[in-house]
């Protein structure tokens, strides 16, 4: 006779293994490395020279499969190499625009706009880590609609800080020399590519709730309160 706990393992096994109750996942990781640095990203900026400016940095990315992005990461840091980019994140209210974008006919550059929205204080959590004098920041937030993805097709996606000319936002580079950043600015009037690699930052598929994970949640716990109910001990029993 199998013994109903031996029962429980095996219906929890398949849960856990099974790809279809996966709660979460990571569709695209290109983790930060901290020492390389990275451009900036930001729509008002003081630049090296002192003067106003802007740089927007967008990364190129093939989708492994079809997904639903609910959730992006990314890590950056704060100033340029002058006294007046601050070093650390603006002290009231931070605005970081998402854009994905599809690939432009012709040299696969940034092209058309696909999905836009604005983020209100982001999460930004100090990783311990620095470049230099500037600390590394992780940045983290649900997206206001989700994006699909198609498996096997070239997005850009871009994170860029807006309106605060006070703080200079940078994003870090990721050793991805298959599809490398590109940027535009006040003085490059298209799209440029860079050959030193990829930007950092992940893009995550979250189911909803009812999905199968809190059905497959419920399964669980009722089969536990049935083995618990099943091994209560009763009169007479050995």
């Amino acid at each position: 006779m199998i013994h109903t706990n031996k029962v429980l393992v095996y219906v929890v096994a398949f849960a856990l293994a099974s790809p279809l109750v996966a709660c979460a996942g990571i569709i695209v990781d290109q983790p930060p490395v901290v020492g390389a640095g990275g451009p900036a990203s930001d729509t008002a900026l003081i630049d090296d020279y002192g003067n106003p400016g802007w740089e927007i940095s967008a990364d190129e990315f093939i989708s492994p499969a079809n997904a639903t992005i609910h959730r992006v990461v990314w890590w950056g840091f704060y100033g340029g190499n002058n006294p007046a980019g601050s070093f650390f994140p603006p002290t009231g209210d931070e605005w970081m625009r998402i854009r994905f974008y599809s690939p432009r006919v012709g040299d696969g550059l940034p092209g058309s706009v696909l999905y836009e929205t604005i983020l209100l204080n982001a999460q930004r959590t100090a990783t311990g880590a620095s470049y230099g004098p500037h600390p590394a920041y992780r940045f983290e937030s649900d997206l206001t609609v989700p994006f699909p993805l198609a498996e096997s097709m070239h997005y850009w996606f871009e994170v860029t800080q807006t309106a605060d000319i006070n703080s200079v936002f940078r994003r870090f580079e990721t050793p991805d020399y298959d599809t490398p950043f590109a940027y535009l600015n006040n003085w490059v009037r298209d799209w440029d590519r860079l050959s030193l690699g990829g930007l950092s930052f992940q893009l995550i598929d979250v189911p909803e709730p009812s999905t199968l994970c809190f059905l497959t949640t419920s399964l669980i716990t009722l089969m536990w309160k049935g083995v618990r109910m099943t091994n209560r001990p009763t009169a007479g029993s050995v």
